[in-house]
């Protein structure tokens, strides 16, 4: 799917027949994002590949979004996404809220790498930077993926989350 008002193509790799949900779901987050925060796409004409992979069982992580540093580069990002239905997932709503809200938090990075923003801080939180943990959770970009991802998932997502409750998906 190739989106020519910002000349995104994305692919969607997934198990379950989910792909133009997925793709609307991007570009609903990416219309709003830009609109919300007044933004421009600072980067065009990128390749964006979501996979909804399996993970580690004991793994805490449940995905992420990755981009070239270096702006000079291809524009090429991913997007890895844990798919609880390729771990003997019970698709209940909590599990799939879940997972739609991961979805939706990576999708907001992708809209931070494609307009240049760079999150919102906690204004007045103090963290200590040299901790991992602390320096993960109130990174401002980190921060406004978690504002986000229920709201996209409520206003956006809810299709999907729809589409995955039904017994038969396809």
């Amino acid at each position: 799917m190739s989106n020519n008002k910002y000349g995104i193509k994305i692919q969607v790799n997934s198990l379950l027949p989910i792909e133009k949900e997925v793709k609307k779901l991007f570009f609903d987050i990416l219309n709003d994002y830009v609109e919300r925060f007044d933004a421009k796409t600072v980067i065009t004409d990128t390749k964006l590949s979501i996979c909804l992979i399996e993970y580690n069982e004991n793994s805490a992580e449940q995905g992420l979004a990755c981009y070239p540093e270096d702006l000079e580069q291809l524009n090429r990002v991913l997007v890895q996404i844990r798919d609880p239905a390729l771990n003997g997932w019970e698709g209940n709503p909590s599990v799939i809220l879940f997972y739609i809200g991961t979805m939706c938090h990576e999708f907001v990075h992708v809209c931070q790498y494609l307009t240049g923003r760079k999150g919102f801080p906690i204004k007045g939180a103090k963290y200590n930077k040299k901790d991992p943990r602390d320096s993960y959770f109130f990174n401002p970009v980190e921060v406004e993926a978690r504002a986000f991802e229920a709201i996209y998932t409520s206003l956006y997502g809810m299709k999907l989350v729809e589409k995955l409750l039904c017994s038969d998906p396809s």
